[in-house]
């Protein structure tokens, strides 16, 4: 409450954060520069920032199975209780976080494999970085949990009671009982600095794939793949690359930007990352918790299943499935196997669809905390004016898809 100000709600702006907003500028003079210069020029550091975070959670991990009570929390993190997947909220949580730690269908993943080599093996990269992401969040539930099993073992509480934000919690309660402490101290929140400028900006070697919600498996990423060659001269980034790739494409096809000028790149860079500055500022306030509390839970959870179901609906039935194989045998000189397609055509949309049904239904308002936000259509003056633009909306989706049908040509013929 120091730091952030934190009033009672969203309708409560408060006064002014201004050393929060001077941490804000810092951030973005940072994400700035390296977004110019490129991480390249931090030459072998890049190793380094690569392998530590491994080799902190290793250290937390030794030292916290040695402590009192560690084996209660290990047992309480490895058993399962099948009860829970009766409970539609487990699985909705479960989708989001998947769809969050794996970056999918926010962007990134888009603009970051358009840098690829056009042969580079998408099949393999798509099992590799999922496969690493889960095998990472195995390891650092393990670590967690040892040294939570302690904390609970030193309160008499049981390990359940642990809480919302356990990692700011429990790692740097597990420094505390290394030598040294004020050292490993430093050290831990220099590597959160640096994983959080990552994931920000992520910066890359051209094929690797990112993966801005999960820092340590994009760094292990970037150990990995760091002896790819980038296609161009400017480094890769993830979030903020997002925007950049888009509206730097769209500039690029209507002439208002030179590919050749790198004046313009730079100027283009700065005025974008001056105005998501400007954008954060909103959150400066003592309420900005909350701004970012919702915009967080508006973006990160119902928006990406119904993306990536359009999207895989679009490229299995639009594009077509076929087409989307002979492309992919293109690529990397082979067809994809049955699995694939059946995940594709039939399991991964249906199971979107089912979650997207379901948080549709049993939507819940937003809560921060102790405080609840404000569900729209509380009142039936609001419902009956939701459910009025609702049919308006739904007659002029059937106007449209009526005089698309007197197109006698297809989506596939004009390809």
């Amino acid at each position: 409450d120091f730091v952030l100000k934190i009033t009672d709600g969203i309708d409560q702006p408060g006064e002014f954060n201004w050393l929060l907003t001077l941490a804000l500028l810092a951030a973005w003079i940072i994400v700035a520069v390296v977004l110019i210069k490129g991480i390249q020029s931090l030459g072998k550091v890049s190793y380094f920032t690569a392998s530590f975070p491994y080799i902190m959670l290793s250290i937390l991990l030794i030292r916290g199975a040695t402590l009192p009570g560690s084996l209660d929390g290990v047992i309480f993190y490895v058993k399962p209780e099948w009860s829970r997947l009766k409970d539609y909220k487990v699985w909705m949580e479960a989708a989001t976080q998947i769809f969050f730690n794996l970056s999918c269908c926010n962007g990134g993943l888009i603009a970051m494999s358009s840098y690829n080599k056009f042969r580079n093996n998408c099949q393999q990269d798509a099992i590799f970085v999922a496969v690493v992401n889960a095998l990472t969040s195995v390891f650092a539930g393990f670590v967690i949990f040892c040294n939570l099993g302690f904390m609970a073992h030193q309160k008499q509480l049981p390990v359940a009671d642990g809480g919302p934000g356990l990692a700011f919690i429990v790692y740097p309660e597990a420094l505390t009982h290394l030598p040294l402490t004020p050292m490993w101290a430093v050290l831990f929140f220099i590597m959160m600095a640096t994983l959080g400028f990552g994931s920000q900006v992520a910066a890359g070697f051209g094929d690797e794939i990112s993966i801005p919600h999960s820092p340590m498996t994009y760094s292990l990423l970037n150990l990995l793949k760091s002896k790819s060659e980038s296609p161009t001269s400017d480094p890769q980034f993830s979030i903020v690359e997002t925007v950049l790739s888009a509206f730097q494409d769209e500039m690029r096809v209507k002439g208002i930007i030179n590919p050749a000028s790198k004046l313009q790149a730079i100027v283009y860079r700065v005025a974008v990352c001056a105005i998501l500055f400007i954008v954060g500022l909103s959150m400066m306030y003592g309420g900005g918790m909350f701004l970012l509390n919702l915009i967080d839970n508006a973006v990160s959870t119902f928006p990406l299943l119904v993306c990536g179901f359009m999207e895989l609906f679009v490229i299995m039935f639009v594009y077509g499935y076929d087409h989307f194989a002979e492309d992919i045998k293109m690529m990397v000189g082979g067809s994809p196997n049955i699995y694939w397609r059946a995940t594709w055509k039939v399991v991964t949309p249906v199971i979107l669809v089912v979650l997207i049904l379901i948080m549709a239904i049993f939507n819940e308002p937003v809560t921060y905390g102790d405080y609840v936000y404000a569900m729209p259509f509380q009142d039936k003056e609001s419902e009956r004016v939701g459910s009025k633009n609702f049919q308006a909306a739904e007659r002029q989706i059937q106007g449209l898809w009526g005089s698309g049908e007197a197109d006698s040509r297809t989506l596939r013929q004009r390809r």
